[in-house]
C-alpha cells in the first residue's frame, strides 16, 4: 500500500467519522427539542412538571456541540478573527493551525482525561436523575480528538515527491494554482 493510498484510506476514516458524529449531533438536538417540548405541554397543560429534564438537556447539549465540531472543522464553518491571518501568510498560518490544534488538543485531551477519570473513578452523577457524568467527558474527548486530527482541505498531503521530480510538482499545482495575470511562467 503507497504512502498516498494511506493517506487516502485515514482521510475517508476521518470523514466518516466527523459524518457519524454529526449524525450523533443532530439526533441530540431532536432529542432536545422533543424533551423541552414535552416538558413545556407537561408543566401548562397538565401541571406535571418533568423533573430533571435540565440536567437531560445539559448532557444533550454538551453532546451536540461536541459531536459536531469535527465535520464543522473539516468543513472549515468555525467562526475565527483573523486579525494577524494577513501578516502571517500562507505558511506562518499553516504553521499557527498545526500549533495551535496540537496546544489546544493536547491541553483538552489531558484535562478532559483527568476530569473522565475522576468522574468514572468517584461515581459522579446529576443531582435529580443520577446520570453518570462520565460519558459527557467522552463526547468531550471525541470531539477534540476529532478537531485536531482533521486538517482543513487545503492543508492536506496530496503528494510526497522528491524535489528533482519538477514535472510532477508542476502537474501536480497546475490543478488548482492559476498564473497571475500578465506575467508569463519561468521555464
Amino acid at each position: 500500500m503507497t504512502t498516498q493510498s494511506r493517506l487516502d484510506a485515514m482521510a475517508l476514516r476521518t470523514n466518516r467519522l466527523s459524518v457519524n458524529l454529526t449524525v450523533v449531533g443532530g439526533v441530540c438536538l431532536l432529542a432536545i427539542v422533543i424533551v423541552v417540548t414535552l416538558c413545556i405541554v407537561m408543566r401548562y397543560a397538565f401541571d406535571a412538571p418533568l423533573l430533571g429534564f435540565n440536567e437531560f438537556v445539559q448532557l444533550a447539549a454538551v453532546a451536540l456541540v461536541m459531536a459536531s465540531l469535527p465535520y464543522c472543522t473539516a468543513k472549515n464553518d468555525l467562526v475565527a478573527v483573523d486579525v494577524f491571518e494577513n501578516m502571517l501568510g500562507r505558511w506562518g498560518r499553516f504553521i499557527g493551525n498545526i500549533l495551535s490544534k496540537a496546544l489546544s488538543g493536547g491541553v483538552l485531551a489531558v484535562l478532559t482525561y483527568r476530569a473522565a477519570l475522576k468522574a468514572l473513578e468517584w461515581g459522579d452523577a446529576t443531582n435529580m436523575l443520577r446520570l453518570p457524568i462520565w460519558p459527557r467527558y467522552a463526547i468531550l474527548a471525541a470531539g477534540t480528538a476529532g478537531c485536531v486530527v482533521i486538517l482543513r482541505p487545503d492543508q492536506h498531503v496530496a503528494h510526497v515527491l522528491p524535489l528533482h521530480a519538477q514535472a510532477q510538482i508542476a502537474a501536480s499545482f497546475a490543478g488548482f494554482m492559476l498564473e497571475p495575470a500578465g506575467v508569463s511562467p519561468v521555464r
